[in-house]
């Protein structure tokens, strides 16, 4: 039996991000790949039931991004949908 397919209708602009990477005085800078396009399902409002409370930790999420599970994803790479760019957090 194959694994159900469902279409990727939506294109994102997928940046790796490069750890460890130093300038020409030797300082650790943050640094992305170059862009590279990426099909995915959808994306969406984040949806929560936690309280918002003063004082609390937390990961304040902006958007959920719909992806095939065959694509690789890092913390902090960065997605750029429609023209607004996301870090991620994994």
């Amino acid at each position: 039996m194959t694994a159900p397919s469902f279409p990727t209708p939506f294109v994102i602009a997928h940046e790796a991000f490069i750890p460890d990477v130093q300038n020409a005085h030797g300082d650790l800078v943050d640094k992305w790949a170059p862009a590279t396009a990426r099909s995915v399902y959808g994306a969406g409002p984040a949806m929560s039931n936690e309280p918002k409370l003063v004082g609390q930790d937390r990961v304040i999420v902006d958007v959920v991004l719909l992806v095939p599970p065959d694509q690789p994803y890092g913390p902090r790479d960065r997605v750029t949908l429609a023209g607004n760019v996301f870090e991620l957090s994994l």
